[in-house]
């Protein structure tokens, strides 16, 4: 299912904010990692001030798909 997400996920901006994930193992699945919420609504508000959020709190039990 990873993989799959890798390799068919729409371009979005996906930050992984977890205690159970590596920052590596993140990364090496193609999403971006914070440490906290905090710091990763810090580092998408530098970029993108108005920029639109979603919160998923078990990632893990979501498949995204794009319509």
């Amino acid at each position: 299912m990873a993989v799959a997400s890798v390799l068919f996920r729409p371009p979005r901006r996906t930050i992984v904010v977890s205690d159970a994930l590596k920052e590596e193992d993140a990364v090496a699945m193609g999403f971006e990692y914070a440490p906290s919420i905090e710091e990763a609504m810090r580092s998408l508000h530098k970029l993108f001030p108005s920029a639109k959020v979603a919160v998923i709190p078990a990632g893990g039990l979501l498949a995204p798909v794009s319509v």
